[in-house]
């Protein structure tokens, strides 16, 4: 009787925050995957599923890690090791993985198993860009779970006194070092119409070219929607002549006079409905009374909610700390590590031009910051550093997805419909992303 054989390419599926989409929203990911049996498929949650919160980037980076070397014993222990090992994160689980990287290559994991392919799906690798008002940074911290402190860069991750997106995008720490060790680096973003994480932090660029498409003039070139790569940006260009664009006064009156003027009308239309309706001005009062109460209810109880959630996490992430993982004094590498590894140190505020296989073609007038006030200035001088740093990884590729008029593109990226439901019409990007994968 023959032993049964296993992969012995582990592939490891991290989560991403997707609250409206089915229990397992990389189902279609898994089928995705080229020549089956060739990889094994490890699905991370942890968030623990069933609407689960995510607690820090960390902590659950850390829980990452221990169903990984539980699943690298458990294949030792059957005489089929794993020898080489794959990452596919989306949204915040890109986040996760890159952590785990980090904390895998300090255990010196990966002088045993091979690390092949990296790969991220609409995953903010330099956070958001966050409001910085004081009193809406005390919101965050008090009202909100700690991985909303990481990605808004306002956190201290411990002795360092960093934000922690700084620290794993330091080209001297374990997380790039870790990073730089896969023979393929790929990050897929939206370019339009992502609510919830923009083409700047998803692509790590500095300058967004497509934030103002409609009236830029901007040419992009895809993938038939009917192709097998349908919705991919293959190029873009920018026109020699841009097309005039309204004036600066007519534009505020209609991105925000015409806005505005819309919901009063309607206001005032449902004020004078119910005035008709209710006649008496003492009814007319109890209601206004009444809407009050219960808007200061609402939000007291949503205030009440976050904080809860916000002190069970803070409970959970001392917890964490006294099952640590990754040692936090050598995160960033000393000379002999650097000699040892064969790794050269880059300066962490080193500029390099950003790397994307897409083809680009810019105008002898227009230039890649000719919309920076829409773009770069949205991020802090830390998150510009972080992603001058990650562009430093040599086999870092970028891919573009353009799904103009989509309601939900970042569900989309994983082929999901509206309601979170499969959908093989949007499956073009993972056919890509599957295509690519080095096995």
């Amino acid at each position: 009787m023959t032993e049964q054989s296993y992969p012995t390419h582990l592939l490891v599926l991290v989560h991403g925050k997707l609250d409206v989409a089915p229990k397992d929203h990389l189902s279609l990911v898994t089928l995705a995957v080229p020549q089956p049996g060739t990889f094994l498929c490890l699905t991370t949650d942890p968030s623990g599923g069933n609407g689960g919160e995510y607690f820090s980037v960390d902590w659950d980076g850390e829980k990452v890690v221990q169903e990984i070397l539980a699943t690298l014993q458990m294949c030792k222990g059957r005489g089929q090791p794993i020898s080489e090992i794959s990452f596919f994160g989306f949204n915040i689980g890109g986040l996760l993985a890159r952590y785990a990287v980090g904390i895998l290559h300090q255990m010196k994991v990966f002088s045993e198993v091979k690390p092949r392919n990296f790969d991220t799906f609409g995953t903010p690798h330099v956070g958001l860009a966050m409001p910085q008002s004081w009193w809406k940074k005390f919101l965050v911290r008090k009202a909100f779970l700690p991985w909303m402190e990481q990605i808004a860069f306002i956190d201290s991750w411990e002795d360092s006194g960093r934000p922690l997106l700084d620290v794993m995008s330091d080209t001297n720490s374990v997380f790039v070092r870790g990073l730089s060790l896969f023979d393929s680096v790929r990050v897929y973003a939206n370019a339009i119409g992502d609510g919830m994480v923009p083409y700047m932090s998803a692509a790590i660029e500095e300058v967004d070219p497509f934030v103002d498409y409609k009236n830029s003039g901007i040419v992009v070139d895809t993938y038939d929607e009917r192709s097998r790569y349908g919705s991919l940006i293959k190029s873009w260009h920018t026109p020699a002549q841009p097309p005039l664009s309204p004036h600066p006064i007519l534009r505020y009156i209609r991105r925000t006079l015409w806005r505005r003027s819309t919901a009063y009308a309607v206001f005032l239309t449902v004020i004078a409905t119910l005035t008709i309706a209710i006649g008496t001005p003492f009814l007319w009062y109890l209601l206004f009374m009444a809407i009050g109460c219960l808007y200061l209810a609402i939000s007291t109880l949503g205030f009440a909610v976050f904080s809860n959630a916000s002190t069970r996490s803070r409970t959970g992430r001392l917890i964490a700390k006294r099952q640590r993982l990754l040692n936090t004094s050598r995160v960033f590498a000393d000379p002999d590590e650097v000699a040892e590894e064969g790794y050269r140190a880059i300066d962490s505020k080193a500029q390099t031009t950003v790397k994307s296989t897409m083809h680009t073609t810019f105008s002898a007038t227009a230039s890649p910051t000719t919309n920076t006030n829409n773009s770069s200035s949205r991020f802090t001088p830390i998150q510009l550093y972080a992603i001058a740093n990650l562009n430093t990884l040599p086999q870092l590729h970028k891919e573009a997805v353009w799904r103009p008029g989509c309601f939900t593109p970042h569900r989309a990226l994983l082929g999901l419909g509206t309601l979170g439901q499969p959908n093989t019409k949007r499956t073009g990007i993972l056919r890509h992303w599957s295509d690519g994968l080095l096995h």
